[in-house]
């Protein structure tokens, strides 16, 4: 009947709730778990969550390798695998405590999310990312534009993002009150800057003074 409302559909619902709630989730980490819990429905054919079984597990590790990024079409990364088999398993894990699943989940089937130790080890090996150098970043600098303030604008934020290595995100909620050039810093108040995981405060000294004095004269 179209506009009915599946169990599922209502378990998900109390679930994102809960994370919010008593976990303190981000409106950006919820949508990341409704849609790796709606992978796991995808993967066992939409089933009712009380039809699980652990075989579940297998299915949704098989439809990940399966998969494509939306994006590229490429497959999915050993990152997005683990970070999804993960999320599943958490759920998994509440669902084992909630009345009416009792009986069919034990906390003992989340282990079957588990991704596989190669898996996990290739997920989270840490690797250098690539970046341009000092001198490549002059280089551009140089070569940008500056015939009227949108290009002056563009420019110091440019230089602003290269000096401090500041998050667009974080960069975007800054106040001048937070840049201190006399000291060559900028403070990232959690309270009032959109911060990664919404950290305490910290400061960020700017990495290269070859860079400020072009910063600086682009504000002016």
């Amino acid at each position: 009947m179209p506009g009915k409302t599946t169990p599922n559909v209502c378990l998900k619902r109390r679930y994102l709730d809960y994370l919010k709630e008593a976990e303190g989730k981000d409106e950006k980490s919820l949508d990341k778990v409704a849609a790796d819990v709606s992978q796991l429905e995808g993967a066992v054919g939409q089933k009712d969550f009380k039809r699980f079984h652990r075989e579940w597990g297998r299915k949704l590790k098989t439809h990940l390798e399966k998969a494509r990024n939306k994006r590229t079409g490429k497959p999915l990364s050993p990152s997005t695998i683990d970070a999804t088999l993960a999320n599943v398993k958490a759920f998994i894990k509440w669902l084992a405590g909630q009345p009416g699943y009792k009986s069919r989940v034990s906390y003992s089937d989340a282990a079957y999310f588990n991704n596989s130790k190669k898996g996990a080890r290739i997920a989270h090996t840490a690797r250098p990312a690539p970046h341009p150098s000092i001198e490549q970043a002059l280089h551009a600098f140089g070569a940008m534009p500056e015939g009227d303030r949108f290009e002056m604008r563009d420019k110091a934020l440019f230089a602003f993002l290269i000096l401090t290595g500041v998050r667009i995100g974080a960069a975007a909620t800054l106040q001048l009150r937070h840049v201190n050039l006399c000291e060559g810093h900028i403070l990232q108040d959690a309270r009032e800057v959109a911060t990664k995981k919404r950290k305490d405060d910290r400061h960020l000294v700017l990495p290269s003074r070859r860079l400020l004095p072009c910063f600086v004269r682009t504000l002016d």
